[in-house]
């Protein structure tokens, strides 16, 4: 693919290639490396034991940074404040603010439905009632699927910014970023399935339940929102005790109302996820990467002065 064309071109010229890994799950889901690089940016330990246990990389050639995009998770003195993000987005400053992250269409196609069951609970009253929804939607959902609810006054629908050629379909502006890193600081309760949505919830110690159910029906295991769940990287998230999980829309319901009479349940498991998934949330992730590509380039100059290192 066009992609390889610049680190297999490097490999064949004697150039080092550095490879980074864009998402917690790629070591255990998404195969081997499309070529074998010199050395790999990561964002924690425990992407690191999985790189060196599965794809037989060496722990000194793996580099721990953090996770570069949650670097403004710690400026949250830049976020709009919540009556200004709550007027942004036609929010009731009034009320609590449940959140919806759908995931993509191709893994999720029966989300929809899930919404659908939350916000019948809504409108029974069986949720606190001075709460309102907004359904954030993945770069790869299908807006049309949730325009009913876009048309509605009480439901607000966000689209997740610029698209682009990503493995997520999500390149984003730093307003797009902003936006969701302020909906995570002002949401009072985070729902997903499965999601890195959980990781960014929890950088903001914002609670989050996890959906384990399709919907009114459940499927079966292979074709199941549930078998995300076994997943060796969410499994990890579990293992925190950080989230609560929802195996039906009554554990649904219990869950949002636990969580908004008392936003510091499972507090603790947040901190581990931020600790063990971030490695370091200190606003220098971007920074340790930008100084280990320039020290990697300064030990392998050539002597014509050229540049040295390829990324992939």
């Amino acid at each position: 693919t066009k992609a390889l064309a610049v680190p297999v071109g490097a490999k064949q010229r004697g150039i080092p290639v550095i490879g980074f890994m864009q998402s917690w799950d790629n070591p255990t889901s998404k195969g081997p490396f499309p070529f074998r690089p010199d050395k790999v940016i990561v964002w924690n330990e425990i992407l690191r034991r999985e790189i060196e246990e599965h794809h037989a990389i060496p722990a000194e050639r793996i580099f721990v940074s953090g996770v570069p995009q949650f670097d403004l998770y710690t400026h949250t003195d830049r976020f709009l404040s919540r009556d200004a993000f709550f007027r942004k987005w036609r929010l009731d400053p009034s009320r609590r603010l449940i959140t919806y992250t759908t995931g993509s269409a191709r893994m999720l196609p029966d989300e929809h439905l899930v919404i659908d069951m939350l916000d019948q609970a809504m409108k029974r009253h069986e949720i606190v009632p001075d709460s309102q929804l907004l359904v954030r939607l993945h770069p790869k959902d299908k807006p049309e699927v949730y325009s009913r609810f876009a048309q509605r006054a009480d439901i607000v629908v966000q689209s997740p910014g610029r698209v682009g050629a990503t493995q997520d379909n999500w390149n984003p502006s730093i307003e797009d970023m902003y936006d969701l890193a302020e909906l995570m600081y002002h949401s009072d309760v985070v729902v997903n399935i499965a999601s890195t949505i959980t990781i960014d919830a929890a950088c903001l110690d914002t609670p989050v339940i996890n959906v384990r159910f399709d919907g009114p029906t459940n499927h079966d295991y292979l074709n199941s929102c549930r078998r995300y769940y076994d997943y060796d990287h969410y499994r990890n998230i579990l293992a925190t005790g950080g989230v609560r999980i929802a195996d039906t829309p009554a554990e649904l319901v219990d869950a949002i109302n636990r969580y908004l009479a008392d936003p510091q349940l499972e507090s603790a498991g947040r901190e581990r996820i931020r600790n063990e998934q971030c490695w370091k949330l200190d606003g220098q992730s971007g920074r340790r990467i930008a100084e280990f590509l320039l020290t990697t380039m300064r030990q392998h100059q050539p002597s014509d002065g050229s540049d040295a290192v390829a990324s992939a």
